[in-house]
């Protein structure tokens, strides 16, 4: 499957509403806020002209990062309609070449421990869970692949 990989910035980080509701997510403003100040980087994945998934690293978020060696990839979302039909691997696959690419030794994640088909599909790619958590949203796992 070949996608067409938008890295957005300030001007465009809006195209983000095609695959997840900005108006309604309480997290929108921090997360406009990271993109301003070049702490997040988003990426939106096209395929045959339509937008399918989004991902998004990001440098500075405490215990899960390290400069210029530890990575957080943050709100791997494939919509609805795409679901079950490998999108997510394939945007994963991305995401980890685009941070080898970019020199890092580490991807680290937080999820759902509900999610179990993000938690199969991090695990089938290699990342280790090395700890769980929970916070005021529940219970997640905290997940390390080494690159």
């Amino acid at each position: 499957m070949n996608f067409e990989i938008i890295k957005l910035n300030l001007n465009n980080y809006d195209l983000s509403n095609y695959i997840w509701d900005m108006k309604n997510c309480e997290f929108t403003k921090l997360f406009t806020e990271q993109v301003a100040c070049k702490n997040r980087e988003p990426y939106i994945f096209k395929y045959d002209g339509k937008y399918i998934a989004s991902c998004d690293l990001v440098f500075d978020y405490g215990e899960y990062t390290e400069k210029s060696k530890k990575i957080y990839l943050s709100r791997l979302i494939v919509k609805k309609e795409y679901r079950d039909k490998g999108i997510g691997q394939e945007v994963l696959k991305q995401m980890i070449n685009l941070c080898k690419n970019k020199d890092y030794k580490y991807i680290t994640l937080g999820v759902d421990t509900d999610n179990a088909n993000a938690v199969h599909i991090y695990k089938k790619n290699g990342f280790k869970i090395y700890e769980t958590d929970i916070d005021k949203y529940g219970k997640y796992y905290k997940m390390i692949l080494t690159i």
